[in-house]
């Protein structure tokens, strides 16, 4: 047996000792104990006396000898202490983004905007303050505004005056009446005014002609509601020719005012006005 493989039984029992102090780690010269378990493999010879010897190899022992086996490791020490928490290691790679979640529901409509941009058509400038294109308004563009005038006294009735008597004259004809502001055609107390459709200022304008009578005076008078005088004209008989007068205003009325014609004469006798476009009420809406 080669003096390599072998080894006396006091270096066993010295590896004995070994594997108990180092808790079953085998140091032998020359053989270093693997991470796995291995079995130690001893040698005794046949013959009286023969040492005990350990075998490096594959653990045969020669023709004649006795092999004697243990497990070249000792029973398992106490736990060693905790060692120190090693370095953090880098970050993972970012994951990839999960898939996209449902449409939510639409929110209201919200409110509309102000218009914007170049204005057409019959405005100029832009918007949100477009203003009215030169040239583009013409009178069919425009609204009725309420109107009226009235004449022809009672049309083939007398309509009489007497002397010293305020007398509301009466018509039967209307020119034009826009608006409604007349209620004829009649000859009774209704035919002599004219009202106001709706609040405003409103032209207002009257005219008569008497019958040649130089004697006394002649009166017309603009009256409001059959009360309040808006405007007047008195003068002196003309001698030899009929006496014509005119009176004229700017009256701001409501809505459902009206207005009469009333007029005076001081002959001492009944006069009857003509009954022709020369004795008149007349009545236009200006403004709001």
């Amino acid at each position: 047996m080669n003096a390599r493989n072998w080894m006396p039984l006091w270096a066993v029992a010295a590896v004995g000792v070994g594997l108990a102090v180092a808790g079953g780690a085998l140091a032998v010269p020359g053989w270093s104990s693997p991470a796995t378990p291995r079995v130690i493999t001893a040698c005794r010879s046949s013959r009286q006396n023969s040492p005990l010897s350990i075998s490096y190899g594959d653990g045969r022992c020669t023709a004649g000898a006795t092999k004697i086996t243990w497990n070249s490791s000792g029973a398992t020490g106490l736990r060693g202490a905790k060692g120190l928490t090693g370095a953090r290691g880098p970050a993972g790679h970012a994951g990839g983004g999960g898939p996209a979640g449902p449409t939510g529901a639409s929110g209201p409509t919200g409110p509309t905007g102000p218009a914007t941009g170049a204005a057409g058509g019959a405005l100029a400038g832009n918007y949100p303050n477009p203003s009215i294109a030169n040239g583009v308004v013409s009178a069919s563009n425009l609204a009725q505004m309420p109107g009226s005038r009235i004449q022809d006294t009672c049309g083939p009735l007398a309509f009489n005056v007497s002397s010293g008597t305020p007398t509301a004259m009466r018509f039967f004809t209307a020119d034009f009446d826009q608006g409604g502001l007349f209620s004829g055609p009649t000859c009774y107390t209704a035919a002599s005014k004219l009202t106001a459709s709706q609040a405003g200022l409103y032209q207002i304008t009257g005219g008569i002609a008497w019958p040649a009578n130089s004697t006394g005076n002649r009166e017309i008078v603009l009256q409001l509601n059959g009360a309040t005088s808006l405007a007047a004209d008195q003068q002196s008989a003309v001698n030899g020719a009929a006496t014509e007068q005119n009176v004229s205003t700017i009256y701001r009325l409501g809505a459902g005012d009206y207005v009469e014609e009333v007029v005076t004469q001081t002959s001492g006798g009944t006069l009857n006005p003509a009954g022709d476009e020369r004795s008149y009420l007349a009545m236009s809406f200006l403004s709001p």
